[in-house]
């Protein structure tokens, strides 16, 4: 594909984390590629949010204004008249608004990523149910600072379609939400939407061949990035330390639970760190037990099942079809009860108080997948594909089509 060109557009800095998950060493063998951010543009007071250190590349360039950015694209597009952007920024800001127009006004064809990657908090509530749900946390600063966030994306996105700063394609994963967006943009004939899959799905497939890491059996905890478990504000739930918990009491009772799961099913549990977590503090915090960064992944793919709060990497669960165990405490219960246990169901899943359990609650042998329920969240939430083509592949036939 000579002449062409992708830029692949981020509000963060480029860890080697991206460069990974946006599959890089494929797509650089038929294109070329630059990863460009806006980090110190967008998001100064992100940086202590990266504990590993951040990637120094040549295809990696960052700005601090957008005009530098612009020189950066003209003189890109000299070389490569066809140039795509495939798009990321959180679109969150009016500064990101202005950079997507801008992205119009050159007239580059701007690729854009959607998912909805988890089942979220409101979801198969009725209205009434929903509002009550709301209502409790009313005025709260959780609630007030989401509302806020909220209410400044439907305006972000309202003034994108105002003045038509639309993308010329986007990638949707997951049925429910290609079907969202089909209806957002039903009038809108010059955007494509094409089927994609979230990136666990498709680090999925291209692991197919990948070997055992460790050689006994084993459990995987999926970790979190610290103590404010950020992915729940991704999912529209209550924000709390864990919840309320001192940091050393968290640690303690997962430990302790940790230790009584791999007695009563003669296994070992490994850490799969969370991308901003430090697997080496990882490892101090569960009692010395080996952690391991970027490898979740090939982890529960020979694992026997799988433990986690509420997280987005469930993905590989579903994907690897292994048991998981949901894990709460007492103070889950008065702030974030009937989504985790909505969530359970939803996948026939066990959710097991860390505080209060008994032996039958975590034994293994007794726990089986239901394998209907397992299959419809993959086509749900993580990719509606019919084919087994990882994401590169896709990219590049739509860049190759256009």
């Amino acid at each position: 594909m000579k002449k062409k060109a992708l830029i692949i557009l981020s509000s963060i800095n480029i860890r080697n984390f991206e460069i990974k998950r946006y599959e890089f060493k494929y797509l650089k063998k038929k294109i070329y590629v630059e990863f460009h951010h806006f980090h110190n543009f967008l998001n100064k007071g992100l940086k202590n949010s990266f504990s590993n250190q951040i990637t120094k590349k040549k295809y990696i360039y960052g700005f601090n204004s957008v005009y530098k950015w612009k020189k950066r694209i003209l003189f890109l597009r000299k070389k490569y008249p066809n140039l795509f952007v495939f798009n990321i920024l959180m679109k969150d800001k009016f500064k990101e608004i202005l950079i997507l127009h801008l992205i119009k006004e050159l007239r580059i064809k701007r690729i854009d990523y959607s998912q909805s990657s988890i089942f979220k908090a409101n979801e198969k509530l009725s209205f009434f149910s929903n509002l009550i749900r709301k209502s409790k946390n009313l005025f709260s600063i959780w609630y007030i600072n989401w509302f806020i966030i909220y209410q400044k994306i439907k305006i972000l996105n309202f003034l994108q379609l105002l003045f038509n700063i639309n993308p010329d394609f986007i990638l949707s994963a997951g049925r429910k939400n290609s079907l969202t967006l089909k209806k957002k943009f039903h009038n809108k004939k010059n955007i494509i939407i094409k089927e994609f899959s979230i990136f666990d799905r498709s680090s999925f497939l291209l692991n197919k061949n990948s070997k055992k890491i460790i050689k006994e059996n084993y459990c995987v905890f999926l970790g979190f990035p610290n103590i404010e478990l950020a992915d729940r504000n991704y999912i529209g739930l209550k924000e709390t330390k864990f919840d309320n918990l001192h940091p050393d009491t968290l640690f303690k009772l997962l430990n302790n639970f940790f230790y009584d799961f791999e007695k009563y099913n003669k296994t070992k549990i490994v850490i799969a760190s969370h991308p901003k977590a430090k697997s080496q503090i990882d490892s101090l915090n569960f009692g010395g037990r080996t952690s391991f960064y970027d490898k979740t992944c090939e982890l529960v793919k020979y694992c026997r099942a799988t433990i986690g709060m509420i997280t987005v990497s469930i993905s590989f669960s579903m994907l690897y079809k292994k048991p998981h165990f949901f894990i709460y405490n007492n103070s889950t219960l008065k702030n974030n009860k009937n989504f985790l246990f909505r969530f359970a169901n939803l996948i026939s899943s066990t959710a097991v108080n860390i505080e209060k359990y008994n032996k039958d609650e975590i034994f293994l042998k007794k726990k089986k997948i239901n394998l209907f329920k397992y299959n419809k969240y993959v086509k749900d939430y993580l990719s509606d594909v019919s084919d087994n083509k990882p994401n590169y592949k896709v990219i590049l036939d739509l860049i190759k089509k256009h």
